[in-house]
């Protein structure tokens, strides 16, 4: 039978890298059912079985390091630089084991979502590796370069190791405009798995009643200063995910933990709005369900800008400062998302295309 073996290394900086890397998987193998992945991450396993992701086996690997975060808006940047120069390091010895078990696992091809060990290892085995990436670690960091100096041989060595793939496609929003791409990629993500009046209805919301989403995506949030006046209201009801032990009802506020029995994509396409920070794998999913978009982004974080172009550019988002967020003052913006029409437009998956490149790749390996 012809090797479809797979290996994909996916970053474990909250759950955008695995929830679009779960959607191109799946859309390959809704392709050719022959294909087999083996997931190398930090990630859970459960948020891939949750997300449907195609997998025979998963291996915990620290496929890289990201950004060490304090809260989901902020970053401790002298901890990344510890533990980003303690990871590279140790890359030469630990992509040489790794390619061990590539080798011996017998894949065709490598896919790293932004992981330095999958390219490094893929290399090492002689095995083929696509780079499926919005980012880069070493465009994150060089605007640390000047208060922290380490970042500068840190991102050389980065670099060096991005550019030597075999194939590179580019999801949009991507960052880095002066880097050229085999392919450019539209969003990426997951499709539901339930309509949105089923969801609506295990919810408990009438069908009369609009319903908002308020999530911080892959980190959870306490959300302390939730007000009580929002508890009353009548018409709206918000959907709330956050670090809550249990699915809870208070008025016109549900409540929910961070990991619970509803699927991501199914509270998104259920909302009538979203609010929350801008992750790649919110974005993508808000994209393609046309959803309006209340959206914070973190003032420190390089793919701020990009995301505010690509943001800025759809009719129905709105910027909301993070201060006014944390207070819960958030009727004025509820309002104007209300407000907003959603645009009756299909927008293709990103999925696709990205599982047409693999197959691809794979019938020429």
């Amino acid at each position: 039978m012809e090797n479809n073996r797979i290996a994909y290394f996916i970053s474990s900086h909250g759950f955008g890298h695995a929830a679009r890397s779960s959607a191109i998987m799946a859309e390959t193998n809704r392709q050719n059912p022959q294909v087999v992945f083996d997931i190398y991450t930090q990630t859970p396993e459960w948020f891939f079985l949750e997300s449907e992701a195609p997998f025979e086996k998963k291996y915990t690997v620290v496929s890289d390091i990201g950004i060490i975060q304090i809260s989901p808006m902020e970053m401790d940047t002298s901890e990344t630089v510890k533990k980003v120069t303690h990871f590279l390091s140790s890359i030469e010895s630990e992509s040489a084991c790794m390619a061990e078990l590539l080798r011996t696992r017998e894949y065709q091809l490598v896919i790293s979502d932004i992981s330095p060990l999958g390219i490094k290892s893929a290399q090492k085995a002689g095995i083929p590796c696509i780079l499926f990436e919005n980012f880069t670690w070493d465009w994150i960091y060089e605007i640390y370069e000047t208060d922290y100096p380490e970042f500068i041989k840190i991102n050389r060595i980065l670099a060096d190791i991005y550019r030597s793939v075999d194939v590179h496609g580019r999801l949009i929003p991507f960052c880095d405009e002066t880097w050229d791409a085999d392919l450019i990629i539209p969003p990426v993500s997951r499709n539901p798995k339930h309509g949105r009046s089923e969801t609506r209805k295990q919810l408990g919301i009438d069908s009369e009643q609009l319903m908002g989403l308020i999530s911080m995506g892959g980190i959870p949030e306490n959300f302390q200063q939730v007000r009580k006046d929002f508890m009353n209201r009548q018409d709206t009801v918000l959907v709330i995910e956050g670090n809550f032990p249990a699915v809870t009802r208070s008025g016109s506020l549900i409540f929910l933990p961070h990991h619970s029995e509803f699927y991501n994509p199914d509270l998104v396409s259920a909302a009538d709005f979203f609010i929350g920070k801008a992750g790649y794998s919110t974005v993508a999913e808000l994209f393609h369900e046309n959803i309006p978009f209340g959206y914070m982004l973190r003032s420190d974080f390089r793919e701020t800008g990009p995301f505010r172009s690509f943001l800025q550019l759809q009719s129905n988002t709105l910027e909301i400062e993070w201060q006014t967020f944390k207070d819960f003052r958030l009727s004025d913006a509820i309002n104007q998302l209300i407000a907003m029409k959603n645009p009756e437009i299909r927008r293709e998956n990103g999925a696709k295309l990205a599982a047409d490149l693999i197959l691809q790749k794979l019938r020429t390996a």
